[in-house]
């Protein structure tokens, strides 16, 4: 008997989701020294983190698009958008890859397909993020989709091993 190849599906995360994305974020949060936040920073229960995705899903600025291997999440890209009449049209994007799909171009998909969301939205005139300068692979995937360094935090993130990190915010204005 053969194994069939699974096809990589991208779509919008829904309140169904819960359990199976907090289990996705613990894992890839002891994967990488990368991430700013954790699973932590989202619903600590399934319930919680469900009315959190209904939120998400119902807004006309935010998304979270999820990657799936048949049913195992192996990616997701966040994009965040805020409330403020004033601040409606910034997006700050959030991204991760299981660290045993790193190299086979699913972040760029996710982020590729986050931007053509925000594009069509109209509302989301630009694109943020924020990355650990020492994240080469990451700067090169936001350099390639034309994200531009706007600043340096220097000290901008502590991690127990290496020490204090300098974070570079990246931007991407969508005209």
């Amino acid at each position: 008997m053969t194994k069939q190849a699974k096809s990589l599906i991208i779509r919008e995360a829904v309140p169904a989701d819960a359990a199976a994305l907090l289990a996705y974020l613990k894992q890839v949060s002891t994967e990488s020294n990368y991430l700013l936040v954790t699973a932590e920073d989202y619903g600590q229960t399934p319930e919680l983190e469900a009315l959190a995705l209904a939120d998400i899903y119902e807004s006309d600025n935010n998304l979270l698009l999820l990657a799936l291997l048949g049913d195992e999440i192996v990616g997701m890209v966040r994009i965040a958008g805020e409330e403020d009449l004033h601040l409606r049209h910034i997006g700050e994007i959030g991204i991760s890859v299981k660290k045993a799909y790193w190299g086979h171009q699913i972040g760029t998909m996710l982020l590729e397909d986050g931007i053509d969301w925000a594009k069509q939205t109209r509302l989301i005139r630009r694109l943020t993020l924020t990355v650990q300068q020492r994240n080469q692979r990451a700067v090169k995937l936001y350099k390639k989709l034309a994200f531009q360094v706007e600043g340096t935090l220097q000290r901008g993130y502590y991690d127990p091993k290496a020490g204090f990190i300098d974070l570079w915010q990246m931007a991407r204005l969508l005209d």
